[in-house]
């Protein structure tokens, strides 16, 4: 990515449901539809919706790739005893999981290499396009959340700005140059540049110390991510994404910037985000 530092300190920004307020009409409205459509799955609509949104949306998965999260979807369908009792069949995933496992991105460009291979997974990567033909046609215009425009104006001016997203980098361009925050951020990388992880270790790794690195985001890997190399994390808690952006340009921003956001004080937002989540999903486990 020949990232190279110019400031003195790098904020990494995820976007779906951190920026934008996507991630319910992207999970509702296109990907879930989209996995009935592809699998004949409408006749157990209201049970692939609670897996579905569970999985994406209210679990310590949420914001996960949509690949990775398609297979824990089917692995939860597939135990569970109302769609048994319907005797609906639920799509096999372990060629999924293989591709999962190959050490290639999980992006469509790269499936659809994988898949010249191994055929079995052109379903999947049918449905892959699919979802962001969905996305495109119906997700257009969405501004930011408030508070996120004036608190990148703000930490901007001391701030190599970067977006580290598991989205296509197709969708998160659009969506950055629509609202006019492409002009803030350095670098817009999507799910065709690996995982979270290797993303910031990408831009960080030789280049800031961490306690001069922030990951913004609203998922448990996104603070798994960044804490790979001891960076520092702050949350935009779902469902409370003004009160978020709100405390950050007030009060976390400046700590930040000031050297007293690590220790006690990142605890414990981290602890109030960790208890918004749930780690299981009662209803649907045996």
């Amino acid at each position: 990515m020949n990232f190279k530092r110019k400031k003195e300190f790098l904020v990494a920004v995820d976007s779906d449901g951190s920026v934008f307020p996507t991630m319910d009409i992207k999970q509702k409205e296109c990907i879930h539809p989209a996995i009935m459509d592809q699998w004949g799955l409408w006749k157990i609509e209201k049970e692939v919706r609670m897996v579905a949104e569970w999985v994406n949306l209210y679990s310590v998965y949420r914001g996960t790739n949509r690949f990775l999260a398609l297979k824990m979807v089917f692995d939860y369908l597939r135990n569970m005893p109302e769609v048994r009792e319907k005797n609906v069949v639920i799509r096999l995933a372990e060629d999924l999981g293989d591709f999962l496992g190959s050490g290639l991105p999980a992006s469509n460009e790269a499936l659809a290499e994988y898949a010249a291979q191994h055929p079995e997974l052109n379903d999947v990567l049918d449905w892959s396009r699919s979802v962001n033909k969905r996305i495109a046609e119906r997700c257009r215009m969405i501004p930011p959340f408030p508070f996120v425009r004036e608190s990148l104006e703000k930490l901007q001016s001391v701030a190599d700005l970067v977006v580290v997203s598991a989205t296509p980098a197709e969708t998160l361009i659009a969506e950055w140059r629509e609202s006019g925050l492409d002009q803030m951020v350095r670098s817009i990388a999507g799910q065709e540049f690996g995982s979270k992880k290797e993303q910031l270790q990408a831009f960080c790794i030789g280049e800031y110390p961490p306690d001069q690195a922030l990951m913004i985001g609203d998922a448990p890997g996104d603070l798994k991510a960044v804490k790979e190399f001891q960076g520092l994390f702050f949350p935009i808690n779902p469902k409370r994404e003004f009160l978020s952006w709100k405390r950050l340009l007030d009060e976390s921003g400046n700590r930040f910037l000031s050297g007293t956001y690590a220790g006690a004080y990142e605890s414990s937002l981290i602890r109030e985000f960790e208890v918004i989540l749930t780690e299981k999903l009662n209803s649907l486990i045996p």
